[in-house]
């Protein structure tokens, strides 16, 4: 099963959408609720395909909190630790910087 993540007013064609599988949009989401606690707990279902998401403003946020953790290592690092701890390739720094693309780009998401 996959998460289709869709830009509500995209400014791009990378807004437009964001596409990864179950497992991943799962670590993926985790890592947001890690970096930006107050924005994620706004998406009170995100791990459902019911059209729940973030407006613009928040998206924007979230896409400034992930970039920081991108910037100062903790991203790397937690890459690494799913890695050892559960499966290589399930969270990867490059995968949440096009997520951060998104994010930037998207003008608010829904999750379907």
């Amino acid at each position: 099963m996959g998460m289709d993540v869709l830009g509500r007013k995209p400014k791009s064609e990378t807004g437009a959408s964001f596409e990864c599988k179950a497992p991943i949009w799962a670590v993926l989401w985790c890592y947001c609720e890690l970096a930006a606690p107050a924005i994620a707990a706004k998406v009170e279902r995100a791990d459902s395909n019911d059209g729940d998401g973030l407006g613009a403003d928040d998206a924007e946020v979230l896409a400034r909190a992930l970039r920081a953790h991108i910037a100062n290592g903790h991203a790397a690092a937690f890459s690494t630790r799913v890695a050892e701890d559960f499966y290589i390739g399930l969270f990867e720094v490059w995968f949440l910087r096009e997520f951060v693309e998104f994010l930037e780009a998207c003008g608010g998401f829904v999750i379907w």
